[in-house]
């Protein structure tokens, strides 16, 4: 026993336990920002506050609430507009009259009090660092491991159908009944894996996806909830509205505010983003199918 006089292989770069995202130094944690800033960019023009209100919309929408269907097509032409208006730099009068629209359609519909209700957003649960898990829109929760203890009573108590794992275990772990499907993907959190997540980003956005066009809910979940799920989250949003990663990063980090993927993984989200806006909306749309979008 050890006699053999072999040494043990020094760990390979984040293996250490002070790399682990919530062990970071302060200085660190600096550094990191600093890094996924300058490969990011500026922001990209989105209006954050317009950008909720017409996800809220559509989720409403996508529950059939709106049952007249002259209102639902009103509905959903204002959201349309919305979304639009939100994502690319649109003059702040014009970002108003698209809310007031919208505002007016679900007035017209009866569910202006639903689309309130469904728009509010509390900063102080996205602050509660504590907390196990976020909604970052509607039906699509980030958290991580421990939200599955208690037999998964977090996830209970939200209605959660459909889990993704992404962790460094071997094997995901066995889940109770209400989870209708969990998809697990092995991904170290360190920047050398990097691609390793992003080789899987057209299959976990294709699951949340059919999760939530089934009317499922989502719990996306690595070991903290600090980058491997936040950025399997941003790979969502960057293709189901096709949006740059910086915005999808403060969308998801409005709602769950320890957010802090590494600067491998934001490499790779900015490629995605490349990726995503370089096809058609139609081409995107088959992305979530599973089919790779047409390269140039």
């Amino acid at each position: 026993m050890g006699g053999s006089g072999s040494k043990k292989p020094p760990p390979k770069p984040g293996a250490g336990k002070q790399d682990r995202p919530w062990r970071k130094s302060a200085a660190a944690i600096k550094e990191e920002k600093a890094k996924s800033a300058a490969i990011l960019g500026a922001a990209g023009g989105v209006n954050q506050g317009a950008l909720r209100m017409a996800i809220a919309a559509q989720e409403l929408l996508d529950r059939g609430c709106l049952t007249d269907a002259s209102q639902a097509a009103a509905a959903q032409a204002a959201t349309t507009t919305m979304l639009q208006v939100a994502t690319n730099a649109r003059p702040a009068a014009e970002v108003d009259a698209a809310r007031a629209a919208l505002g007016g359609a679900f007035r017209a519909a009866g569910q202006a009090d639903a689309l309130a209700r469904l728009d509010s957003s509390d900063d102080a649960d996205g602050r509660n660092k504590l907390q196990l898990l976020h909604e970052v829109m509607p039906r699509l929760w980030v958290g991580g491991w421990a939200a599955l203890n208690n037999e998964c009573e977090a996830l209970r108590s939200r209605k959660v159908t459909h889990v993704l794992s992404v962790h460094s275990a071997d094997q995901g772990r066995r889940l109770p009944s209400f989870i209708q499907s969990h998809l697990y993907k092995r991904v170290d959190d360190t920047e050398e894996a990097a691609e390793v997540l992003a080789s899987h980003f057209e299959e976990m956005t294709q699951f949340i996806e059919q999760a939530r066009s089934g009317g499922g809910v989502v719990f996306v979940h690595c070991g903290a909830g600090i980058s491997r799920a936040p950025s399997t989250a941003v790979a969502y949003l960057v293709w189901k509205f096709r949006m740059r990663a910086v915005d999808a990063i403060a969308l998801v980090r409005a709602k769950r505010h320890n957010v802090r993927p590494n600067p491998g993984f934001v490499r790779q989200l900015k490629l995605w983003e490349h990726k995503v806006l370089a096809t058609t909306p139609v081409e995107a749309g088959a992305v979530a199918q599973g089919a790779p979008p047409n390269e140039s």
